[in-house]
């Protein structure tokens, strides 16, 4: 058995577990501390004299969304040892080169979970299930420069004048200074949207085309022809509401409630194309088993849904 100092980590041990050049009994030491720990993995480090490292403050919380079952439960894991596998690093020494301290890395969201990243700016990001997105260990230059590849996303940005943040998201890119929104673009879905709750942000589609967001609008954008199809007053509490494990529709076309769906709960559905899916659809799900949310979406439309694994086939009721 490995004897273990919950209160301790070697650091060194710590770097090697993230470069994957740890002992099978080296991983199990760090992975039994983070689980069981009573620690704060930020100040360990700092205690330790460690200040002159580059702290990448990422920490990730995953929610498992039930897509067969009606027992809904929530899995919160304080791992990094799952973050090991979706980011590749933890902590950087300070004489790496700029070059490499700038690389990009890439985070792909499994479907059916969310993830929550701090950023080396004291930002955070929370990606939906099915998200890639990508950003620099530490931001250097002038600015703050992130891709939200596809998925949907959550963004607390940090406020910090001289360095504006920006989101590049399918050609189109969101300019703030600091500030909190919501950007959609799934894929499988022409819409682009991004809803603003705080501040100011400025939206750049890939035409050129540009519009300042004042907080409670949303600003649709068809990839496919470029352009802004809609500036909307909604509520950005109900737009967000999906990372407090709610999925909350108002006159939103089935269509896109599908691709919600696949997205949150990690399924696909197989639409014969002959089926009218514009069907407007205003509901609230909270933690709510995908059996149950295929039973009522049944009863508001004349359509019926049967579950095989992972696929669902749409089908018109008799």
């Amino acid at each position: 058995m490995v004897s273990i100092n919950m209160n301790k980590l070697n650091p060194d041990l710590v770097k090697r577990y993230a470069e994957g050049a740890c002992s099978d009994a080296e991983k199990a030491e760090v992975e039994h501390w983070l689980e069981f720990g009573d620690n704060d993995l930020e100040s360990e480090f700092m205690d330790t004299g460690l200040e002159q490292e580059i702290w990448v403050g990422i920490t990730e919380k995953i929610t498992p969304i039930s897509a067969t079952s009606d027992f809904w439960g929530y899995l919160s894991v304080a791992a990094a040892a799952c973050l090991i596998l979706v980011c590749g690093f933890f902590l950087f020494k300070s004489d790496v080169a700029p070059e490499q301290l700038a690389a990009m890395k890439t985070y792909e969201v499994p479907v059916g979970r969310r993830v929550t990243l701090w950023l080396s700016d004291s930002s955070s990001v929370i990606l939906a299930g099915g998200s890639v997105f990508r950003s620099p260990q530490s931001f250097a230059g002038k600015s703050r420069e992130v891709n939200l590849i596809s998925g949907e996303a959550f963004f607390s940005i940090a406020h910090n004048p001289a360095k504006p943040f920006i989101v590049h998201t399918s050609g189109s890119q969101v300019r703030v200074l600091g500030t909190k929104f919501n950007i959609e673009n799934l894929q499988g879905s022409s819409r682009l949207a991004v809803t603003l709750s705080e501040g100011s942000i400025r939206f750049k589609g890939a035409s050129g085309t540009s519009h300042i967001l004042k907080p409670g609008q949303q600003l649709s954008f068809d990839k496919v022809k470029h352009r802004i199809t809609a500036v909307l007053q909604v509520v950005p509490e109900q737009v967000s509401s999906w990372k407090e494990g709610t999925l909350w529709f108002e006159q939103t076309p089935l269509f896109e409630v599908i691709v919600k769906l696949e997205q949150y709960y990690g399924v696909r559905f197989k639409n014969p194309e002959h089926l009218d899916l514009s069907v407007l659809v205003t509901a609230r799900f909270k933690e709510q088993a995908l059996s149950r949310v295929l039973l009522l979406m049944e009863n508001f439309s004349e359509l019926k849904f049967k579950q095989r694994g992972e696929e669902i086939e749409i089908y018109k009721a008799l």
